[in-house]
């Protein structure tokens, strides 16, 4: 990472992953803190694999990861309540409405912000799609009610894995103005996992580049 770490969230210490014949991780070590992380590299680097087993979406072979000081592997709930993931894969619970999705997680969430809702809803253009069943939406669509997600669930850390893909451009535009105020936080993490560099328009903390 380029920059010093401000008040450490998020804490990586020996971590060690590997596919079968694919050895990603070998003690890999990084502390985030407050503020805007961008991980970058080829495809195949393992920005994705970083990011599921940030959010407990993968068990690592050895290592500890501690949010606000919560140990992964001792406090396993308590862990995956301040921490969330929003990744290129299919969006959980695509049986439920939009709202009913919204509804589970602020029951979920003790910070989730209820009052910022409506703005992002506005700002992705999904008003109108609140009452359709997850999994009946388009891929941008259910991408953008993820993303919605992730910017209310007030969670200390926020891991965004591809977070443009499939968006039209004036969600694209708004994502970004959310991610430039994102990066402005001391008060919450965000890790944002791209195949390309920043964009310009975003500030960037931290930036971390997998070989």
């Amino acid at each position: 990472m380029n920059a010093p770490a401000l008040g450490a969230m998020l804490c990586v210490r020996d971590l060690v992953f590997a596919y079968p014949g694919h050895p990603l991780f070998d003690g890999f070590n990084g502390v985030f803190g407050g503020g805007l992380t961008w991980v970058q590299g080829a495809n195949g680097s393992g920005k994705s694999t970083l990011l599921k087993l940030l959010a407990g979406a993968l068990e690592p072979r050895s290592g500890t990861l501690e949010v606000l000081g919560i140990d992964a592997a001792q406090e396993p709930l308590a862990y995956r309540r301040n921490i969330f993931w929003c990744g290129p894969d299919a969006l959980p619970f695509e049986h439920l409405l939009a709202a009913e999705y919204f509804g589970f997680l602020q029951g979920l969430y003790p910070n989730f912000d209820s009052d910022a809702v409506a703005d992002h809803l506005a700002g992705f253009r999904l008003r109108d799609q609140m009452a359709i069943p997850i999994g009946k939406m388009s891929t941008g669509t259910r991408r953008k009610v993820w993303l919605t997600a992730a910017l209310v669930v007030g969670c200390a850390t926020v891991l965004l894995d591809e977070p443009m893909n499939a968006l039209d451009g004036n969600s694209s535009l708004y994502l970004r103005q959310r991610l430039n105020r994102a990066a402005m936080q001391r008060e919450r993490c965000w890790i944002v996992a791209s195949h390309v560099e920043p964009c310009q328009d975003v500030s960037v903390l931290n930036t971390l580049t997998l070989p």
